[in-house]
């Protein structure tokens, strides 16, 4: 990249017969306010350490990095880049505004306190009563990238729904062998986000925990260094109590097990709670993937093990792998951006996940 007067070119990096010189924009995007972008006027070396796109001033398209073959390329989707400070070199992220967004609201929101009210508010599962598949078709209307931000030439139809991506996470679950309740919860674990539909939005507080693509952490005791915005560390409520500290905080003693943990208030969490209300029959394993596999410094990381106990260990490499069996399927889904359609959910459905609802007890209303 060279310095143009006020603007920036973007240059070729091998000998061409004839090369292409890209006049280019860098636009600063903001993670205080979503969908926000400035561009940047001053010199290359006054860049921040935020996210940023790299836009054509002759065509609008936004330069990517191709993620198999690492060639550069223009495109009408958004591509997010961040600086390397040390060497100032400008490298391909996939982080999104929205995305910081959602975590700074997150650190600034979830405490001991919140986590609490929320409980003390959504355990009553008096907002609804639905089947898993009445579930499943309200997911339709959800992305599944919930962090996707819309062009001008991308409209959010364009994004593969939340529906498609339970049933394509359990496709993959059940293609690669796994138990027939891990597909269930598959299935199921991002469902939480239908609940936006009928919550009253003051009841969010400004911050949507249903959003299903989003780490936990433990709540009550000292952070974990490892975990997700360091940036947004110091935003926490509780980091001033000294009750939560030290390394146990409000626990009273080593490896209670994370079963008796006070964790982030997230959706993974509330499918957890939920399905115990409604007495659904998968076994504890199955629970304990569902409410921990987003617990990602504790099973990646090597955090929360004065926490953890030894059931806890035994089942950490069972919870990593169905974290990473999810991740796959979100990136999966990225690429193809295929949607599936009603009549391809429904064959699903009726031929194969319908019998496993059943199975478990599941086939029932149930209580949200």
């Amino acid at each position: 990249v060279a310095q143009v007067g006020n603007g920036l070119e973007l240059l070729p990096t091998r000998d061409r017969e004839t090369p292409t010189v890209h006049r280019i924009r860098l636009l600063r995007a903001s993670d205080k306010k979503e969908g926000i972008f400035h561009e940047h006027r001053g010199t290359c070396c006054l860049i921040d350490e935020g996210l940023w796109l790299i836009q054509s001033t002759e065509t609008g398209l936004f330069l990517e990095d191709e993620t198999e073959n690492h060639n550069l390329v223009f495109s009408k989707e958004l591509s997010f880049w961040q600086p390397v400070m040390s060497s100032l070199c400008l490298v391909k992220s996939s982080d999104t505004p929205t995305k910081r967004s959602h975590y700074r609201r997150m650190w600034s929101t979830q405490s001991v306190e919140y986590a609490k009210s929320m409980q003390s508010l959504y355990l009553r599962f008096d907002c609804r009563r639905l089947t898993l598949k009445d579930a499943l078709n309200y997911s339709k209307l959800l992305p599944a990238n919930p962090f996707f931000i819309p062009t001008n030439r991308i409209s959010g139809s364009a994004v593969p729904s939340l529906r498609t991506l339970m049933y394509s996470t359990a496709e993959l679950a059940r293609s690669e062998g796994h138990p027939d309740w891990i597909q269930l919860v598959a299935l199921m674990y991002g469902l939480a986000g239908i609940l936006t539909f009928f919550l009253d939005p003051e009841s969010l507080r400004g911050y949507d925990w249903t959003i299903h693509d989003v780490e936990a952490r433990v709540l009550g005791c000292k952070r974990s260094n490892c975990a997700a915005y360091p940036e947004f560390h110091n935003l926490s409520p509780d980091k001033e109590d000294p009750r939560y500290s030290t390394r146990l905080g409000m626990y009273e003693k080593e490896h209670e097990g994370l079963e008796k943990v006070l964790l982030s208030w997230t959706s993974n969490d509330y499918m957890y709670f939920m399905l115990k209300y409604n007495s659904i029959s998968i076994p504890d394993e199955a629970f304990t993937v569902l409410k921990l596999s987003r617990l990602v410094d504790w099973h990646c990381r090597g955090e929360y093990t004065s926490l953890s106990n030894e059931e806890d260990e035994q089942m950490k490499q069972f919870v990593a792998d169905f974290y990473d069996l999810c991740i796959r399927a979100q990136q999966s889904l990225s690429q193809s951006k295929k949607e599936l359609s009603d009549y391809e959910c429904n064959s699903l459905w009726d031929s194969y996940y319908s019998h496993i609802v059943q199975k478990y007890g599941a086939r029932k209303q149930l209580c949200w």
